[in-house]
Order: structure tokens, then sequence, then C-alpha cells
């Protein structure tokens, strides 16, 4: 039944259509996605990544205080791919040119709420490379915690929001014509994107560099290992790339190189400190080897035939 109006007030239907402004917090990725992204070609892959390594690696650190997440351990895999493959880190310019950017950054989306308003950042950290992993994790936690004006990538999109439209314009289209400016506004190389949290299997996201990814949830799958079915933990890991730049082809070799230090390959480009950590937990975990009791054998009867 339906619910009656108090006295003295009539029911008014809801309107089918509401309209407002978009928050000025939202403003800076629009402006991205309509300068930046919609001038490259994409091209998409789509693998698996086991994340039994990443898993492993987490929980050998933090038994010992050290606290990590797979996506500081994903960021520093890729960056480290990304060093043995330039065209991947090479954007295209006006009039058939093209440049290379040697200084590796890493890129990645930090949600925050802005006057009450959900808003995508784009964050960064310089030199993954020769960062440690706990380092690494520190800088992504303060993306997410600490306050806009304590970060400086932050607070300059939150303040690039609010110029005037024609300024932002001007700004972008200057940095995706001139190198030199570009890397005022945005120094990332690459960039990750990941809706795991959510449940979500797989991402496909706008393409901001040459090389972005997105990162779905890990979930159990059924693998082939040595002959053998087991059952690992792997994540959906697509490539978004500017197809003006890379191939499908050496798209696929620079994936293939990031999944390879992603589930073991990274142990070498570990710093010490945590790369000792993990070898001494992993020789904790492993099952001592019982030594075999040493077996009385009677020396063999000899049968006298009479």
């Amino acid at each position: 039944m339906p619910i009656a109006s108090p006295p003295g007030q009539i029911n008014k239907p809801e309107p089918s259509l509401a309209k407002r402004r978009i928050p000025k917090s939202r403003l800076t990725i629009i402006e991205l996605l309509r300068v930046v992204s919609s001038r490259a070609r994409p091209g998409h892959l789509i693998c698996e990544f086991d994340s039994t390594y990443a898993n492993n690696l987490r929980k050998s650190l933090a038994s010992k205080g050290i606290r990590v997440t797979v996506t500081a351990i994903l960021l520093k895999a890729i960056a480290i791919a990304q060093k043995t493959h330039p065209r991947s880190r090479t954007e295209v310019l006006p009039f058939r040119g093209e440049v290379t950017y040697n200084e590796i950054v890493a890129g990645f989306t930090a949600e925050r709420v802005v006057n009450g308003q959900p808003t995508v950042f784009l964050g960064e950290i310089d030199a993954p490379i020769t960062k440690s992993l706990h380092q690494i994790a520190l800088e992504l936690k303060d993306y997410g915690e600490a306050p806009l004006d304590d970060v400086k990538p932050l607070m300059l999109q939150e303040r690039f929001s609010h110029l005037p439209g024609f300024l932002r314009n001007m700004i972008l289209t200057l940095g995706v014509t001139f190198p030199t400016l570009r890397l005022q506004c945005q120094h990332a190389t690459f960039g990750v994107s990941s809706l795991g949290k959510f449940g979500i299997h797989s991402l496909f996201t706008p393409s901001l560099c040459t090389a972005t990814f997105g990162i779905g949830s890990a979930e159990d799958r059924v693998v082939v290992i040595d002959g053998e079915l087991a059952i690992r933990q792997c994540m959906a890991v697509s490539l978004i790339f500017d197809q003006r730049i890379l191939d499908s082809g050496a798209a696929g070799a620079f994936v293939d190189c990031a999944r390879s230090l992603f589930e073991g390959g990274l142990n070498e480009h570990l710093s010490e400190d945590e790369r000792l950590v993990f070898e001494e937990e992993q020789v904790k975990d492993q099952e001592p080897v019982k030594e075999l009791e040493p077996v009385q054998i009677e020396s063999p009867r000899v049968l006298e035939l009479v």
C-alpha cells in the first residue's frame, strides 16, 4: 500500500532527471582522458600472473615487521621489465616524431574523496628499480592516506582542476607536444590501475601512457606444474598499449618479462636486507630431511644339503 503523506502535503513524483555541474576535483582526469588518451590507438593483451612468489615474499617480510603489498611488488617488476623494453616508455610526438624517456617512473591510480566526491588521482613513484619494496609500499600508503597538500603530485592535480578550462586544455596540449613540458606535469612512464579489491576479474583502462596495466582480483586456478595438477592463486593482468609505438609482439614480450619477474625473477633485484630475510624464511619453511636409521641386514643363510 502507498504511504500516506502527512496532513497538508501532497505526494510529489521524483523528477526524471537531475542536472548538476561536474565537481572540479574530477576535471583533471577528464581533461587527461580527452586530450591525452583520445590520441592513442589502443591494443589489448590479457594474461594471468601467478601470485605464489609475491604472497610468499610478502608474508616472509611481514614476519620481520617489513610491510609490503602485492602492488609494490608488481610496480617494481614492471619497472625492471620496462628498463629492458625501451619501446614501452616511448611516446609519439607531432610531425612523425617520438621520444623515449630514460628515467623510469611508476604511475598508478589513487582514489581519494575530495569535498565528499570520489576522485581519481594519478600517483607517481620515482626510481622504483632502486628503491626497496618497503619504500615503495610506504609511498603507496601516503598516496592513500596522507593529506593532499603533503603529497606534491596530489596537490598539483588538485590545483590544476581549479584552473580555467582553456588554460587546462592549453597546458595538456603543450605537454603532449613538448616532452620537457610533459615532464613538468607527468613523469610516469607506465601506469597501473587495480580494482581487485572489488572482486573485478579483469580491467581495461584508458591509455594515458604507452603501456598501462589493469589488475584484476587474485583467484585460485588449477594449473599444471611439472606434469602435475596444482592450485595456485593467479590474477588477471591486462596491458593496454599504444599501437602507434608497440606492436603486439613487442607488447607480449614486455608483459612476459614483467610476469617472469613477478613470479620469482625479482628475487635478485631485492634490496640486500629484504633478500636475506626472504631466503632465511624460505629455509625455515622447508621440511627437514629425516635421517634414515641404519637397517641391520642379516647375513644370508646357507642351506646344507644332506
